[in-house]
């Protein structure tokens, strides 16, 4: 694993493109296991798959679980010749960066694939792959979530909208499209049946019977979100969202876009109040039009569940938040908290 911010390879190394120099951070520090610090000389993506790709090997003939958690394509974006020669044709920095290393992510899945080939175990075996947050906003349009609003911090559908593809030849069909909404805390469920293991979290529920088509209604009648005092709550249909307002201005953002934390993190009141944003995901998943002022009963109807929900929560988060920005929405200026 990394311990906290990481380079994914030393931005003086022949053939590495880096974007931002200002965005360059600590060099990477890798543990395996509790505490035996490992010397990462080669691009960390490429480090990641091969240590995957061995694992896969020395596991081979045992059940066994595997979390490869990519730090790509998250900044600071750099990447190698190996990749960035695919896209010399990409003039602007950011992008071609960003680009190729979205390709080394690509080729790391291509190479777990083959070592579970290799090994025989492909078709005995559930893999499932997800990004945790849609593109972010601060690099320099290098990505985008279109046609879906908003990035990486938002409860919009750019933000918490994203690629969930599963894949066990000998367990699920082939080519299916899932529509319900689902979340990747329905992992845990779904691994443990896998196993031939019972079912552990109410906050989980196994996927495969809607996935195998054994079940055809929807695995949740709401999905919920919340970070500070913000929160976000959705159905099949319908998503509302309560962000708070502000007195905050540009002027009170730093360098990076950021506001200054109080010295124990963002409080998880509301004392100016909160924005209410509801959206049709159906007929409108781009969220252009705000419906809350004119559809009072399911303003309601999802507040009342995410209040309900929320009641067997922690009061307050178990890491403060820290990290804030400021965001215009319908004509209001709104703090995002994350």
């Amino acid at each position: 694993m990394v311990e906290g911010g990481s380079i994914y390879i030393d931005a003086d190394v022949p053939g590495v493109e880096s974007w931002g120099a200002a965005r360059i951070g600590r060099p990477n520090k890798i543990v395996r296991g509790l505490d035996e610090e490992v010397g990462v000389d080669a691009y960390l993506t490429d480090r990641f798959t091969d240590e995957a790709v061995a694992f896969v090997q020395r596991n081979a003939r045992s059940r066994f679980f595997l979390l490869l958690s990519h730090k790509t394509p998250h900044t600071p974006l750099q990447a190698t010749a190996k990749y960035l020669d695919r896209y010399r044709h990409i003039d602007d920095d950011a992008t071609r960066v960003y680009a190729a290393m979205v390709a080394s992510l690509d080729d790391s899945v291509g190479a777990v694939v083959a070592a579970l080939e290799r090994q025989g175990l492909r078709d005995d075996t559930l893999i499932v792959f997800l990004s945790d947050n849609g593109c972010a906003g601060y690099v320099a349009n290098a990505c985008s979530n279109t046609p879906l609003r908003g990035f990486k911090r938002h409860f919009h559908e750019g933000g918490i909208r994203v690629p969930f593809i599963v894949s066990w030849p000998n367990g699920l069909p082939e080519g299916g499209v899932f529509r319900h909404p689902a979340s990747s805390l329905d992992l845990m469920d779904t691994f443990l049946a896998a196993a031939g293991e019972g079912e552990v979290s109410d906050d989980s529920v196994n996927l495969i019977p809607y996935l195998d088509g054994t079940d055809t209604g929807a695995p949740h009648d709401y999905l919920f979100w919340r970070s500070g005092p913000n929160w976000a709550v959705r159905d099949n249909r319908w998503k509302l969202i309560g962000y708070n307002r502000t007195d905050f201005g540009a002027q009170d953002l730093d360098r990076t876009g950021r506001l200054r934390p109080p010295e124990a993190g963002w409080p998880n009141d509301s004392p100016a109040g909160q924005v209410t944003l509801l959206y049709d995901l159906t007929n409108d998943p781009s969220e252009t039009v705000n419906y809350a002022a004119g559809r009072p009963a399911e303003v309601q109807r999802l507040t009342k569940a995410w209040t309900t929900w929320n009641t067997g929560n922690a009061p307050v988060p178990i890491l403060p938040a820290y990290r804030s920005t400021l965001v215009d929405l319908h004509g209001e200026t709104v703090q995002l908290v994350f």
